[in-house]
């Protein structure tokens, strides 16, 4: 049944309605448009709030061997910066009778980004059934709790999984407390986090009462709902975990080592690598969060990080937040499963590959990633493109089936676009 990707990523990084976003967080969420073409199939149309370059959109279907290109990109013209998608196509008379006709064929679907109040709005206007969490469960906050830290780690405490010490605050002046009585715990340094943004947008770390000095407006402008205040710890690696929840129960479906870049997520490796033991105990973690998720009714994806750290000459791991929404881990392993037909290749993504000037555009790049280039069905290893430059900075995905090969074609692409 085709799907109508709705790419509202936006939603990720607020938990209520605000008028509208920071500039410089609606310029990175336009920048993520593109790789959300990697959960289309065959009839699926996407949504976005920008333009997606056509030369990508065509390099997109054709590696898919798909046909339609451009018109199954549905672009909204957001001339004021507004960033907020779903509200975008809610005051477009023309997409919403364009989506309305749609609601006549059968089998179409909303697959949103993110499940939120918004996308229950949209497809009750449209008469078209969301895909997965019933709205009833949407409205009722269901994917909003498994998207918020604070619900996060009282979850992992009622599942006795550890999670990083510290507390949350409430208000400014308790923030200022928290942090000073964490600083003390932890030898000075502290971690503060917005419950609520994606990507470690709303993460920041330093010493007290260094860190405590120019944070963003949502830490010290109007009325602060929660900060969590935590103490900073040392991880030798952030690993990342992929569940399904559906109607049918829950699916483990692998783990992952994070990449970032000053503390912001970048991109992942595939398989984990950090022994059988780690693997299993963060499986069955996992395993247990996503009973919970689904017992609440929600239906979809869960994605969970964890820290590890070494203590006392042994490993030791630590919940640190979920994903209940569409991820890059998930986006890009699932698209690698189905082109690939199998779960079980090795892949290395990362959405902040340096690109030279002289390579800085999108044909440029398309030519300096041959002859690795995935471009056509059927090939059985290689480097797909997953956004094109920007900034001087690609996304890609290398593929194949052992790491050792994998690594071997990301090394070689990667050198040939600096």
């Amino acid at each position: 049944m085709p799907d109508i990707f709705i790419a509202n990523i936006d939603e990720a990084f607020y938990k209520d309605d605000i008028a509208i976003l920071p500039a410089a967080l609606v310029k990175k969420v336009k920048s993520l448009f593109s790789r959300f073409l990697f959960c289309l199939d065959r009839d699926d149309l996407i949504i976005v709030s920008s333009s997606i370059p056509r030369g990508f959109i065509d390099y997109y279907f054709a590696l898919n061997g798909f046909c339609g290109g451009v018109g199954r990109v549905i672009e909204m013209r957001d001339e004021k910066g507004l960033g907020q998608l779903v509200k975008l196509i809610l005051r477009d008379d023309k997409t919403m009778s364009f989506l309305k006709t749609l609601s006549l064929r059968d089998g179409y679907r909303i697959e949103p980004f993110i499940e939120s109040p918004f996308t229950v709005e949209l497809s009750e206007e449209t008469e078209i059934p969301l895909k997965r969490t019933a709205p009833e469960k949407i409205l009722k906050g269901v994917i909003t709790k498994l998207n918020d830290k604070v619900f996060f780690k009282k979850m992992a405490e009622k599942l006795c999984i550890p999670v990083v010490p510290g507390g949350t605050a409430s208000s400014r002046n308790e923030m200022s407390l928290l942090a000073e009585r964490t600083a003390r715990e932890s030898g000075g340094r502290i971690m503060l986090k917005n419950p609520y943004h994606a990507g470690g947008i709303g993460n920041y770390y330093g010493r007290y009462p260094e860190v405590m000095q120019g944070l963003p407006s949502f830490f010290d402008e109007g009325e602060i709902i929660e900060i969590i205040v935590e103490h900073y710890l040392d991880f030798t690696s952030i690993l990342g975990s992929l569940a399904s929840v559906s109607d049918g129960g829950v699916e483990f479906m692998g783990v992952d080592e994070q990449m970032s870049i000053d503390g912001r997520w970048c991109g992942f490796r595939y398989p984990c690598t950090a022994g059988a033991d780690i693997c299993g105990e963060i499986k069955n973690m996992s395993m247990a969060f996503a009973r919970e998720a689904h017992e609440m009714g929600a239906r979809g994806e869960l994605n969970i990080d964890w820290g590890v750290i070494t203590e006392g000459g042994a490993p030791k791991i630590y919940a640190l937040e979920s994903n209940f929404r569409h991820n890059g881990f998930g986006i890009i392993f699932n698209y690698a499963a189905r082109y690939f037909g199998s779960r079980h290749k090795s892949i290395i993504y990362n959405e902040s590959v340096p690109v030279s000037p002289e390579n800085g555009s999108l044909e440029r790049v398309l030519e300096r990633l041959k002859p690795s280039l995935i471009d056509r069905p059927g090939l059985g290893e290689g480097v797909f493109l997953v956004s094109p430059p920007d900034s001087q900075r690609c996304a890609l995905a290398a593929v194949a089936d052992t790491g050792e090969r994998v690594r071997e074609i990301y090394e070689n692409v990667e050198r040939r676009l600096k």
